[in-house]
């Protein structure tokens, strides 16, 4: 026999659960359309002397006539010749695929129309046609706790994903609005729209903050897309024009002895034959030397990578990482749009005692 006070827990819990909103289904009309207009995007890129790389990511296209908004990020005419260098392709190669690994499966080459570094927006120019699209809505009207939905490829799988999530924050970085959201995106979602439940898009997914194993999105609000397409939106400013001229000038005004190597590298030599990268990219002034192989027994290697990751925290330099070799690189990132002669000059030299101390065997005692 129940006693009043289950009664009373059974009362409150259908209360609660007649008060707590649900979240909507997107009816499948929606769904139909919303698979209709967002793609897959695998773009190539290569150099002259061959080097070619790839990424993917997603779209959708906002305009019949053959318009696809996706990241500026997914279609990056640039190749990563080790990490954080970059050098700028010759050719690209980009592919559209609708509906990807089903019977309705339709892929289109694809033209950059436009792009936006800043705001990582691009608009893809599709072949002339009529494609199914989807209508921009309006982010400023989006809340906290609304249900979204993103759609997309995420780790680049063939068929499309459809995620629930609510709006959970509206932010600024940079002095451009972003919508946090709680949808679960992965790579390859990049430039996928985010929508609410009548199917407008509110959003593009962009990018993931990660901390302690929990992930923060982000997604740019269907305002800023309105400015981009409107041209209202602020173009980046390049700073000091060309990435050798740039880095010239800078490298000019410190104390260093430098020259330059291919792929817009400069070297920086030092004692015991230490040598130290200075290269350019969109954001940064990077700032690399390769240290070499680890060598010694498992327990030997496993306390290096201890001790590097604990450097890793205590300095300023940047991060430590391995390439495709095994050979150990440390690099620190400097805003290209404050740094300076002076602390360049400073950054370099300590890098350079870095390299130093690794070779006579000092940096780890």
């Amino acid at each position: 026999m129940a006693t009043r006070w289950t009664l009373a827990l059974m009362g409150l819990a259908m209360l609660c659960a007649m008060q707590a909103p649900a979240l909507a289904d997107l009816d499948r009309d929606t769904v139909d359309r919303i698979k209709d207009a967002t793609v897959y995007i695998d773009v190539t890129n290569r150099t002259e002397d061959g080097v070619e790389d790839g990424s993917t990511g997603s779209g959708f296209v906002y305009d019949p006539r053959g318009l696809v908004m996706t990241n500026q990020h997914v279609i990056d005419p640039r190749i990563e010749v080790s990490p954080n260098r970059y050098v700028e392709a010759t050719e690209q190669e980009v592919v559209v695929t609708f509906h990807r690994a089903t019977p309705l499966e339709m892929s289109y080459p694809a033209t950059v129309e436009r792009a936006h570094g800043a705001a990582d927006l691009a608009v893809l120019k599709l072949p002339e046609g009529n494609y199914p699209s989807l209508e921009l809505g309006d982010s400023t009207e989006v809340f906290e706790t609304q249900t979204v939905y993103a759609a997309g490829h995420p780790l680049g799988l063939d068929e499309i994903s459809i995620r629930t999530g609510t709006i959970t924050s509206k932010r600024t970085f940079d002095d451009l609005p972003y919508l946090e959201h709680s949808v679960n995106v992965e790579h390859g979602n990049s430039g996928g729209p985010v929508f609410d439940s009548d199917g407008r898009v509110v959003g593009v997914v962009c990018f993931t903050l990660s901390a302690a194993e929990q992930n923060t999105n982000f997604a740019i609000p269907s305002q800023t897309l309105e400015r981009f397409l409107q041209g209202t939106l602020p173009e980046p400013q390049l700073q000091g024009g060309s990435d050798r001229a740039f880095l010239q000038a800078l490298l000019d005004g410190t104390e260093l002895t430098f020259e330059e190597a291919e792929g817009g590298l400069y070297l920086v030599p030092f004692e015991n034959d230490v040598n130290v990268g200075v290269s350019a990219s969109e954001d940064w002034v990077l700032v690399q030397i390769y240290l070499g192989t680890i060598q010694g027994t498992p327990e030997e290697v496993a306390y290096i990578h201890e001790q590097l990751l604990r450097a890793n925290f205590d300095y300023y330099i940047g991060k430590f990482g391995l390439d495709e070799d095994g050979d150990l690189w440390v690099e620190h990132h400097l805003s290209r749009t404050d740094v300076g002669p002076e602390e360049l000059d400073e950054c370099v030299r300590l890098l350079a005692r870095l390299g130093i101390m690794w070779r006579d065997g000092t940096l780890l005692q």
